[in-house]
């Protein structure tokens, strides 16, 4: 697909959760008829019905155009149920409100969403700028923040190898040196064969802590991790190294 431009437009799979089908309708229509871009609409009409259809196996939409309000959920929660785990949206959000909602917009960006629009004023050019310009501003966020997790997953190995601690928690959101990568580096070094290694993760299916353990994980604590699940690991490891 070309733009009036010439330049090739990649087409968007873009998750709308709204609860009203005329509102939802009119998102569709508004989207489609916003730019030259193809897009792949996916609807939802509950919080958790959207979470199911963003975190879907076959792959992030480019764009999530969400409503406030939704009928199990608002969308300060579904914001929340789409972080990764270092906080960040998995993908770029825009929510839809029923008004200006200034105090609301500004929690909305602190949530991580990208931006917020009002459904009696939105235009589909407007629309349309708005979404290019939420997915381009995710895309430097994140890229930031990997930078950053990158650092921070390079700091710790250092650190390891000089202080050779007993017990680590690891978080495993640490892109590019991720926390499976850490944990295999850890395990590589002789002088920290004794390190116990517990994973700190927002995933916390059978698969994930397989995963966790293949790459020499000694535990595995899914977030937010319960103050009693966390005296237990301590317990554990710290009557090991008495012993």
């Amino acid at each position: 697909m070309y733009g009036v431009t010439g330049v090739a437009v990649q087409q968007w799979r873009v998750v709308v959760i709204e609860d009203n089908p005329e509102d939802r309708a009119e998102l569709r229509r508004l989207v489609l008829e916003g730019s030259d871009r193809r897009y792949t609409l996916t609807e939802a009409a509950t919080g958790a019905a959207g979470v199911r259809a963003v975190l879907a196996e076959s792959g992030l939409p480019d764009c999530v155009l969400l409503d406030y309000n939704l009928p199990d959920m608002d969308a300060l929660a579904v914001l929340d149920a789409l972080a990764a785990p270092d906080g960040f949206p998995v993908c770029p959000v825009v929510v839809v409100t029923v008004g200006a909602m200034q105090d609301a917009g500004r929690a909305l960006l602190r949530a991580g969403a990208q931006d917020f629009i009002g459904k009696s004023w939105v235009t589909a050019a407007g629309l349309a700028r708005v979404m290019e310009s939420a997915v381009e501003r995710w895309k430097m966020g994140r890229e930031l923040r990997d930078h950053a997790a990158a650092l921070r997953g390079a700091v710790a190995l250092d650190a390891a190898a000089e202080f050779v601690p007993h017990l680590v928690f690891l978080d495993i959101g640490l892109p590019d040196i991720d926390g499976y990568d850490v944990a295999r580096k850890i395990r590589a070094d002789p002088l920290l064969a004794a390190t116990r290694l517990v994973a700190l993760t927002c995933w916390g299916t059978e698969a994930d802590q397989r995963k966790a353990k293949a790459a020499g994980f000694d535990a595995h604590l899914t977030k937010p991790v319960e103050s009693s699940a966390l005296d237990e690991v301590l317990a554990r490891f710290t009557s090991t190294s008495a012993g």
